[in-house]
C-alpha cells in the first residue's frame, strides 16, 4: 500500500466528522436553533427524520404509521464550503470543495463540539465517524475499472460487459479497533464525452458507549481517519494516484 500523504489534486468532494449522542427530546429545538445562528451562517434551516413502517405487497411498497419531526438545523456557510449539522443526537461537520486539510475539519468540529457540550452536558457519545465522499475522474477510455479500483467486483464473463451505471457497497469490520467501515463505489451523474466520475465513498465509524472527554474523542476521531486512509490508498491504484497528484 503506498505511504498516506496529501494529494495535490485531493478529489474530495465532503469531508465529514460525525458526533452522536443519546437522543434529546423536542424542548432542545430552540436551543439547537439558537446555536446553529450564532455560527453567523447565511443559511439556517430546520432538519427533520422520517419514522415508519413499510408492506411490500401485490401493489408495491407501502408506508403505514410514519411519521416527520423535526431533529435539529442545518446551517451553510456563504461559500458553501461549510456545512454545520446540530442534531437532537448530535453534530455533523462537512467541509466541501474546496477541501484543505485534517487539521481545518478538526478545528471546525472542536469549535462547534464545544458550543453543543456546554449546552446540552453529554456524558457519553454514542457514535464517532469520518466520512470522505471522493469523487474521481477518469479518462476515456476506460476499458477496465480495475486498473484503477481495487474491490469492484467484474461481472460474469456471460453477462453483458458495457456498464452504463453501478452501485456497489460494502461494510467491513476491523478486529483490531473494532470500528466499521462503511465503503461505496458508483458511477456519478457527470459522465461526458472525455471522463466519467466514480464516487468513492469511505465512512469509518465506531457505535457504542464513549467517553466525550476531549483527549479520547479527538483521539478515536484521528484513528478513524487512519482506517480511512488505509481504505483510500489501499483502495485504489497508482495510475487513479497519478490522476490526484
Amino acid at each position: 500500500m503506498p505511504e498516506p500523504r496529501p494529494l495535490r489534486k485531493a478529489p474530495i468532494r465532503e469531508a465529514v466528522i460525525d458526533i452522536r449522542v443519546p437522543p434529546m427530546g423536542p424542548e432542545s429545538l430552540e436551543v439547537l436553533e439558537s446555536l446553529a445562528h450564532d455560527l453567523g451562517f447565511p443559511v439556517v434551516h430546520a432538519g427533520y427524520e422520517f419514522r415508519g413502517e413499510f408492506d411490500l405487497g401485490p401493489e408495491g411498497l407501502t408506508a403505514h404509521d410514519h411519521q416527520t419531526r423535526p431533529n435539529g438545523y442545518r446551517a451553510v456557510s456563504e461559500t458553501h464550503s461549510q456545512i454545520v449539522q446540530l442534531r437532537t443526537n448530535g453534530i455533523g461537520v462537512s467541509r466541501l470543495e474546496p477541501y484543505r486539510s485534517w487539521e481545518d475539519l478538526v478545528q471546525d468540529a472542536k469549535g462547534v463540539w464545544a458550543s453543543y457540550r456546554e449546552a446540552f452536558c453529554p456524558t457519553i457519545s454514542t457514535r464517532l465517524g469520518v466520512r470522505y465522499i471522493n469523487h474521481i475522474r477518469l479518462p476515456y477510455p476506460v476499458s477496465d475499472l480495475n486498473d484503477y479500483f481495487y474491490g469492484i467486483p467484474d461481472p460474469p464473463d456471460r453477462w453483458p460487459q458495457a456498464v452504463s451505471s453501478f452501485l456497489f457497497r460494502q461494510t467491513l469490520h476491523d478486529a483490531v479497533s473494532g470500528a466499521a467501515v462503511n465503503v461505496v463505489h458508483a458511477l456519478a451523474d457527470d459522465v461526458d464525452d472525455d471522463r466519467i466520475g466514480v464516487i468513492f465513498d469511505i465512512d469509518a465509524y465506531l457505535e457504542g458507549s464513549f467517553s466525550v472527554d476531549d483527549s479520547e474523542l479527538w483521539g478515536t476521531l484521528s484513528d478513524l481517519r487512519d482506517l480511512k486512509n488505509r481504505v483510500f490508498f489501499s483502495g485504489v491504484t497508482d495510475a487513479t494516484l497519478a490522476l490526484c497528484d
